[in-house]
């Protein structure tokens, strides 16, 4: 029933000036096509149900395979254009790289702002238009490349090291080193105060005409021939567009380009919701990494939707943060983690409900069709 109004404001919407072109791009390629499947449809159903006056930017959906046919539905109430595209062939294992292709799409503006399909809109986001010629993107949560290995990449380069050291989320928001992430990363923990640059590459905003997605690829293989024989726990340069997208934000920089971090409301993570360090009512682009993580194989459906919803808010998120709070715990820290698992699974609940009402209002008619 909220869909046909919701139409008639998305043409009023469209009116006004179009400012960036937002691009997501998803893969129904493989055995958890659903999954992707229902990322997309949220992140559709979200942007028509709570980004308001930002519907005016073009909204455009690239993909690799057969596109089914509730994005195609949602699509068109949502006015998102479809493109169809090709692998990057970063590597033949892993989807790592397939997301540049969203810099490739016919924009209709000079900026384009690339995210993740793993995201749902939460509000106006307009303020994303205060960095239009820059590239803007948020830190990442912690450091998953060691100083060692930067050294190592920086000289196969013939660039020297950047002098800018930053602190990460997990150093300013006072969170736990969880044993089981930092077996996985293998960065000192004396880094996470005074570490490189490391960017989160799911929402970037960028001037279309520096070619980011030449840099950012370039950067890839460069890495891979310079650093040939890695040790399998530093996945993250492999199995991750991260460390190429840092080289190539200090290539734009030493061309004299300017870079931003985002703020929090504009890239919130989960452990922003652990940490409570920014309300909900005041998040606009909301970004869940294996969100919907038990959605694969058969097609999709509502109560299988509604299911994948629930278990990724309660059970998913519960583990998550109760791991967060025994961290605490064994830093001597229990009344802060108790209090931070509290409010965190607060803020689950209430998401979960903002979630199942896009499920109910706006998803189920295009799946029920």
């Amino acid at each position: 029933n909220r869909v046909k109004p919701m139409i008639a404001c998305e043409a009023k919407q469209r009116a006004r000036p179009a400012q960036v072109d937002v691009v997501t791009v998803v893969d129904f390629r493989s055995a958890h096509a659903s999954r992707y499947e229902a990322q997309v449809l949220l992140f559709m159903a979200s942007w028509i149900q709570n980004t308001g006056r930002c519907r005016a930017n073009p909204l455009h959906i690239a993909y690799l395979g057969d596109v089914p046919a509730s994005v195609t539905r949602m699509a068109r109430v949502v006015s998102a254009q479809l493109h169809p595209v090709t692998p990057m062939h970063w590597r033949t294992d892993h989807f790592v790289g397939n997301k540049l292709r969203g810099l490739e799409v016919p924009a209709e503006t000079d900026h384009i702002l690339l995210l993740d399909t793993d995201l749902l809109f939460l509000g106006d986001f307009s303020e994303i238009l205060r960095y239009r010629g820059v590239l803007a993107a948020s830190l990442d949560d912690h450091p998953k490349v060691s100083m060692e290995l930067w050294r190592q990449i920086y000289a196969g380069f013939n660039e020297p090291l950047p002098a800018e050291r930053r602190p990460c989320m997990l150093a300013e928001s006072r969170l736990p080193l969880t044993p089981r992430a930092w077996a996985r990363y293998q960065v000192p923990k004396e880094e996470l105060r005074a570490t490189l640059p490391y960017f989160n590459g799911g929402v970037v905003m960028v001037p279309t005409a520096w070619k980011l997605q030449t840099r950012w690829s370039n950067a890839y293989h460069k890495i891979a021939q310079v650093i040939e024989d890695l040790p399998a726990r530093n996945r993250a340069l492999w199995h991750s567009d991260q460390a190429a997208l840092a080289v190539a934000i200090q290539e734009l920089r030493g061309e004299g380009k300017k870079v931003q971090t985002l703020p929090t409301e504009m890239h919130t993570r989960w452990r922003s919701l652990f940490a409570n360090t920014i309300p909900l009512e005041s998040i606009k682009l909301l970004h869940l990494t294996t969100f919907l993580h038990s959605l694969q194989g058969s097609r999709l459906t509502k109560p299988r939707l509604r299911a994948a919803v629930k278990d990724y808010f309660t059970a998913k998120m519960t583990r998550r943060m109760r791991r967060m709070a025994m961290g605490h715990l064994l830093e001597f820290r229990p009344h802060l983690g108790c209090r931070r698992y509290r409010q965190g699974k607060l803020n689950c609940a209430a998401l979960s409900r903002t979630v199942l009402d896009l499920c109910e209002h706006v998803v189920a008619p295009v799946l029920e069709t």
